[in-house]
C-alpha cells in the first residue's frame, strides 16, 4: 500500500510515478491526500480531498480509529518507541464525524484509510510539499510519522516514510551541511566533540551556535543585521512568498553576490555575478536521490565563456580572502568529506562507480550501504534511542478566508515547468500553456467570468492579473496556481510568508484571496510588471464596495464557503 499525501508526484516526480504505477498494475493499493484532484490522484484507488491546512486534523482521526479498533501494533509500541499514552490522549477527541466536519473528507473514507493502512503487509507513506509548504510544516510530517509508528510501518523493506524531495540534490545539499544547525554527514554543530574533528581538519574555528535558516534570514534582513548576502543556485526574488517584501528587503543590502547558471532576476539585483558550471554536465561530483543514493556524476563538456567550475570559483573567492586551499579536485573534497562522515565513509569514487550508487550509511569500504533505515527498531532491545510519539494539535492556516477574502488559493508545479522557470522557461514545450487562475467552473459561473478572462486576483498582500481556466478537478471555492512564470505574473506578490518557527518553511499553500471581474481577454493581457500591485494596508486596502470598479464581482462568502465535495472517495476511471 502507498499513500501520496500531499504530492501530485506524476507531475513534480514524473520518474518515480513510473514505479508507482508499475506497482498499482501489480495490484499495490493506492491512496492519494491532496485538496486537488490532482493527475496523480486519478490513478489512487481513493482519493480523500481534504480541505488546505487540515492534515493534522485527518491524520489525527487516523490514529484514533486505529486505536479505538485496536489495530495498533501494541508489541513495536510497547518495546520501540515512547510517548504512545500522550499520543492516544491527544488523539481520542478526533472522531470519524468531528474529523469530516473539520476536513470535508466523508468519515467512511477516512475510516477506510485508516483500517487498510493498519492491516497492510506493507505500506509506505510519501509526501511533499503539500505538507512541508505551511506555518506548521513539521507538525505536519510528525502527524504522519506518528501513524508509521503506530502500525509499525517503519524500519522494514517496503514499508517507511519518504519525503519526495522538491529538486536534484536537495537531499546531498542537506548531507553535506548546507543546513543551518548541521555539518557534514547529519552531525550536530553545537555538540562541541562533533566540532572538534571539522575544526582540527579545516583548521579553523566553527560558530558554536546554529545559524539562521532563509526565513530567518531574511528577518535580519528588516532588523539590519544581515546587510551582505552570498546567493549560489538561488532565485529568492521570485521564489519567496510575498515578493514585495522580499524585493524591498533584497534591494536593502549593502552588497550581494550571485553564482548562478543563469542571468535570474535576483542575479540582475546583485554587485557582482559570477558565472558557473552547469553542475550536471559540465563539473565531476556527486547526487544524491530522496532514496538517500550517492551516484557520481561527470564532466561531459568544459562550461561555456567566462562559467566556471563552483569549486575552482570558491578557491579562488578563497585565495583572494587570504585562505590558500590549492586546486582539489572533486574527488580530493569527497574523500575529505569521507574523512568527517561516517555515512560516507566507504563511499570512494571507485565503489560508487562499480556498485551504481550507495545508499548511506556506508560506514566502511566493505558494507554495501543501507537499503532502508531504522531497523533497529525492530531487534530485542533494539539498538540507540525509542523513537517517540509527538503530539500535534490542528492549527488551520494563517491567512484565514473571510467574506472579504473568500477563496482559498493553493500553489503547485506542473509537469512542463521547474520552480520560477529560469531553466525551464529557455525552451518550448508542447505542454506549455502559461500562467492562469484554475478555478472550478461553479466558481467561474458564480463570478460571471468566461475561459480566458483576465480577472484581477487580490489578497492581503498584493494584486495581479491574470486569465482564468476552468479545472474541474479543483473543488468550489479552491483556487490553484504555479510559480513558473514570475515575469508574466508573480503569483507569489499574493501569498503570505507566515513560516514555521522549526523548519522556516513558508506557507505557500494557503492563501486566502478575492477574484474580481476587470474585463478584458488573455490576449490582451498586460505583461509588464506595473501591472503587478502590492497592498499597501496588510488588511484593509482594495477591499470593500468603494475600492471596487464598478460591475466588478467578487465571489461571496456563500458561494465559496466550504468547499464542495464532487467527486471525493472512490475513483472508477483510472
Amino acid at each position: 500500500m502507498l499513500i501520496l499525501w500531499g504530492s501530485n508526484a506524476r507531475e513534480t516526480h514524473p520518474i518515480y510515478f513510473h514505479h508507482v504505477l508499475r506497482g498499482v498494475h501489480r495490484g499495490m493499493r493506492l491512496f492519494a491526500i491532496d485538496p486537488r484532484r490532482t493527475s496523480s490522484a486519478q490513478w489512487a484507488h481513493v482519493w480523500l480531498g481534504l480541505d488546505v491546512g487540515t492534515d493534522i486534523a485527518l491524520a489525527n482521526a487516523v490514529g484514533r480509529e486505529i486505536i479505538e479498533q485496536g489495530l495498533h501494533n501494541k508489541e513495536f509500541i510497547a518495546r520501540a518507541t515512547s510517548g504512545f499514552d500522550e499520543y492516544r490522549e491527544s488523539v481520542w477527541p478526533w472522531t470519524l464525524e468531528k474529523a469530516e466536519e473539520v476536513t470535508t473528507v466523508p468519515a467512511a473514507l477516512i475510516r477506510q484509510l485508516a483500517h487498510e493502512y493498519a492491516r497492510a503487509e506493507r505500506a509506505q507513506i510519501c509526501w511533499t510539499l503539500g505538507i512541508t509548504e505551511h506555518h506548521n510544516a513539521v507538525d505536519n510530517v510528525f502527524a504522519l510519522i506518528n501513524l508509521a509508528l503506530l502500525t509499525g510501518h517503519v524500519g522494514r523493506y517496503g514499508s517507511g516514510l519518504n519525503p519526495l524531495r522538491g529538486q536534484n540534490n536537495v537531499q546531498g545539499g542537506g548531507d553535506m551541511g548546507a543546513i543551518p544547525n548541521k555539518l557534514p554527514g547529519g552531525q550536530e554543530v553545537e555538540d562541541a566533540g562533533r566540532r572538534e574533528k571539522f575544526e582540527a581538519a579545516w583548521k579553523t574555528q566553527i560558530p558554536p551556535k546554529r545559524g539562521w535558516h532563509l526565513s530567518q534570514m531574511f528577518e535580519a534582513m528588516e532588523r539590519g543585521d544581515l546587510t551582505a548576502l552570498y546567493i549560489i543556485g538561488e532565485n529568492p526574488l521570485q521564489s519567496e512568498a510575498d515578493q514585495t517584501r522580499a524585493r524591498h528587503l533584497l534591494e536593502g543590502l549593502d552588497f550581494m553576490v550571485v553564482q548562478d547558471i543563469l542571468m535570474t532576476r535576483t542575479a540582475e539585483m546583485a554587485d557582482v555575478v559570477l558565472p558557473a558550471a552547469a553542475s550536471w554536465c559540465e563539473s565531476e561530483g556527486t547526487v544524491t536521490s530522496s532514496e538517500r543514493r550517492v551516484q557520481r556524476v561527470r564532466k561531459a563538456m568544459n562550461p561555456p565563456g567566462e562559467a566556471r567550475d563552483d569549486i575552482d570559483i570558491l578557491c579562488a573567492l578563497a585565495r583572494r580572502l587570504g585562505r590558500d586551499w590549492g586546486t582539489p579536485s572533486a574527488e580530493q573534497l569527497w574523500d575529505e568529506l569521507r574523512s568527517l562522515s561516517p555515512w560516507h565513509y566507504g563511499m570512494t569514487y571507485r565503489r560508487l562507480e562499480e556498485l551504481k550508487g550507495i545508499q548511506w550509511p556506508c560506514p566502511d569500504e566493505n558494507h554495501p550501504g543501507e537499503v532502508f533505515l531504522h531497523a533497529r527498531l525492530w531487534k530485542n532491545p533494539i539498538e540507540g534511542a525509542r523513537a517517540p510519539f509527538n503530539v500535534v494539535v490542528h492549527d488551520p492556516p494563517v491567512d484565514t478566508l473571510t467574506p472579504e477574502y473568500p477563496i482559498r488559493l493553493t500553489t503547485g508545479r506542473r509537469l512542463d515547468s521547474f520552480n520560477t522557470g529560469v531553466q525551464s522557461n529557455q525552451y518550448r514545450s508542447p505542454l506549455r500553456r502559461g500562467e492562469s487562475l484554475d478555478l472550478h467552473p461553479e466558481d467561474l459561473e458564480n463570478l460571471g467570468l468566461s475561459e480566458g478572462e483576465v480577472v484581477k486576483v487580490t489578497s492581503r498582500r498584493g494584486s495581479i492579473e491574470v486569465p482564468v481556466r476552468s479545472d474541474d478537478t479543483l473543488r468550489p471555492g479552491l483556487a490553484f496556481m504555479t510559480l513558473h512564470f514570475p515575469d508574466d505574473v508573480a503569483t507569489n506578490i499574493l501569498t503570505i510568508d507566515a513560516t514555521d518557527p522549526k523548519s522556516g518553511t513558508a506557507e505557500f499553500k494557503a492563501t486566502a484571496i478575492r477574484v474580481e471581474k476587470i474585463g478584458s481577454r488573455a490576449g490582451e493581457r498586460p505583461r509588464d510588471e506595473k501591472h503587478q500591485t502590492p497592498v499597501s494596508s496588510p488588511v484593509g486596502a482594495m477591499s470593500g464596495p468603494e475600492a471596487r470598479a464598478p460591475g466588478s464581482r467578487s465571489v461571496s462568502a456563500s458561494a465559496a464557503g466550504r468547499p464542495g465535495r464532487p467527486v471525493n472517495g472512490q475513483d472508477a476511471e483510472r
